[in-house]
């Protein structure tokens, strides 16, 4: 293992991988795929990679105009993910492995995600998801997240079994519970995915597709997550801006 400028370089199956932390406590493990690889070859290593820390991990493959990007956690292989989309955004600007300032990355579900870099900051723009009312209290995203609004007290106070209890006992197949608390330009969250090996995300980008509506369009919103601040995001037209 190899260290350079706070990043860590390590072989794993005669591919580089390394480590940049994001946040403070947030370590996000990248590995780039070699550009011959077709879908098939790239779906062989990813099945055959094991992940044994309880970290993100991001695959990615330039291709033409665009990043083709995996993702795999403890409990394997998923769709998004904000936070290691952003650390990979990062990587490239810093290193200048493109010319212009702007980066498109595509997900294996065919989710077009871009990067920015304005004055000297990396920006990531998610497309605003509508979501489906559960009565006055609860909002289902279109990926079964399940959302609520609560005052600073009661988000603070939640309980793990509670969620679980609440959000099984309202749909099926629950993907996350994500609570939050909006303090006039201050936006406090948590969010638990223990139905996929998490029992709560320490920063979460991903969810904002889904919490730009709740947000008054402009507002350039402070995120603070578990009473630590992680990012601003701006709700802009049919899009969330997320930057660091």
């Amino acid at each position: 293992m190899t260290q350079k400028n706070g990043t860590q370089t390590f072989s794993s199956k005669s591919l580089s991988t390394e480590k940049v932390i994001l946040f403070q406590g947030l370590d996000i493990y990248l590995t780039e795929l070699p550009v011959i690889w077709d879908e098939e070859e790239i779906n062989k290593y990813l099945n055959n990679y094991a992940v044994t820390i309880d970290r993100d991990f991001i695959f990615y493959q330039r291709q033409i105009n665009t990043y083709y990007i995996r993702f795999k956690n403890l409990a394997g292989e998923f769709n998004f993910c904000g936070s290691a989309t952003l650390a990979l955004a990062k990587m490239i600007f810093e290193k200048k492995l493109i010319a212009e300032e702007i980066i498109h990355f595509r997900t294996k579900s065919e989710k077009y995600i871009n990067s920015r870099l304005v004055n000297g900051r990396v920006s990531l723009e998610l497309p605003l998801s509508k979501n489906k009312a559960l009565g006055n209290e609860y909002f289902l995203s279109q990926t079964n997240v399940l959302i609520q609004q609560l005052t600073i007290k009661a988000l603070n106070s939640i309980q793990l079994s509670e969620i679980k209890e609440k959000a099984e006992a309202l749909i099926s197949n629950p993907g996350a519970y994500c609570a939050f608390y909006l303090d006039n330009k201050t936006i406090h969250l948590r969010y638990f995915s223990p139905w996929y090996g998490r029992d709560e995300d320490f920063a979460t980008i991903s969810v904002f597709e889904h919490l730009g509506e709740f947000l008054q369009e402009g507002i350039n919103y402070q995120v603070i997550q578990n009473d630590q601040y992680r990012f601003f995001a701006t709700h802009r037209k049919d899009e969330v801006l997320i930057y660091t």
